[in-house]
């Protein structure tokens, strides 16, 4: 028969032991129910951290493929249906390369579903062989080359499809990047489709010969020192702000546009340059919401305009101020629509012909 004081001791004892079986199981369910927090989230199915490997590649399903401070003498690829990178593993990213050396070239024939980037390059990662994607890319930036890679070569080459929440090629502060941009694919973004910005050397120039649709401007070169290898489009570019946009110091190798360029606000624009060589050629069409081409702000413009194709403007087709220098003179052969002017020069110097064959001003 139990005393009181008995009782009271047994008493005692079950609330602790409930105690203790409520803070274990509320653990439990941190654990299990609530996820590891993101300092101790689950590393990458495939990881190579250190030393020397001849190739990396999945031969299956995975979360993510991660090489850090390694060397991989050969290809980086992914061939299996899905990598899903969940929004806890590795920063959300479906390749990363950190601080490695590929000597051969970041592959993508499957598919990669990320939350965060789909291929990411960052502490002065390089592959020698590039980027090259012709499977399918969903991510919040498709590809992106952060600042701390300090040089980039090989270039990046899409014949896939890239769909970004942000931007579909993103090269962001790379000091050197050689090797260009090719894309023969697609390209859907709500950003911009193809951004390069503040690069002190950027060659081997951008074509694009697929779709591009961008919910700013399809392609953006931004605050880069020195572009050359040229900007062609010979496929279809969709933007919402300019078609194809150069804000930098010096550019060379033309610009040509044998394809389609679709833009809310102008379609091609070249501002606030310091040099540009090789002129505009369109022998395509350009449809704007703004001027067709829109040249302001350059020191120096050489190699003159010439449209053989067709720009429809809601502006002017062809719009030239506060230009320094401008050589090599204006032909049109095509048509240019124009809501105000067909073309609009204010430039302190202008040499060459202004040639005119055919306007259609719109009231």
């Amino acid at each position: 028969m139990r005393t009181p004081a008995i009782a009271a001791r047994m008493s005692r004892r079950a609330a602790c032991r409930s105690r203790l079986l409520l803070a274990s199981s509320s653990l439990a369910a941190l654990v299990i129910g609530g996820g590891a927090p993101q300092a101790f989230a689950a590393p990458c199915a495939i990881d190579v951290t250190s030393g020397t490997v001849a190739s990396v590649g999945t031969s299956g399903n995975t979360n993510c493929i991660a090489v850090q401070n390694a060397t991989v003498t050969g290809n980086v690829t992914n061939a299996s249906p899905f990598i899903v990178a969940p929004t806890s593993a590795s920063g959300s990213n479906g390749i990363i390369v950190d601080g490695a050396s590929v000597g051969g070239a970041v592959v993508n024939t499957g598919t990669i579903n990320a939350p965060g980037n789909g291929v990411l390059f960052t502490n002065k990662a390089n592959a020698s062989g590039g980027i090259s994607n012709s499977g399918t890319i969903s991510a919040g930036q498709g590809i992106f080359l952060v600042s701390t890679v300090t040089s980039f070569s090989g270039g990046i080459t899409n014949s896939g499809t890239i769909s970004g929440n942000g931007t579909g090629i993103n090269i962001n502060a790379v000091s050197t990047f050689a090797g260009g941009i090719n894309n023969s694919g697609t390209i859907a973004a709500n950003g911009s489709g193809i951004f390069a910005n503040d690069s002190s050397t950027f060659s081997g120039g951008i074509t694009n010969s697929g779709t591009i649709s961008a919910g700013s401007s399809g392609i953006d070169v931004y605050r880069v020192i020195t572009f050359a290898g040229g900007i062609t489009n010979s496929g279809t570019v969709t933007a919402h702000n300019s078609g194809i946009l150069f804000a930098g110091s010096v550019f060379s190798g033309g610009l040509t546009n044998s394809g389609m360029i679709s833009a809310g606000s102008s379609g091609i624009t070249i501002k606030n340059v310091n040099a540009f060589a090789g002129g505009i050629i369109n022998s395509g069409t350009i449809s704007a919401g703004r001027a067709g081409i829109n040249i302001i702000g350059v020191s120096s413009f050489a190699g003159g305009i010439s449209n053989g194709g067709m720009i429809s403007s809601q502006h002017s087709g062809i719009f030239i101020v506060s230009n320094s220098t401008f050589s090599g003179g204006i032909a049109n052969a095509g048509t240019i629509a124009a809501r105000f002017t067909g073309m609009f020069v204010a430039s302190s110097t202008f040499s060459g012909r202004h040639h005119e064959q055919r306007h259609d001003f719109r009231r």
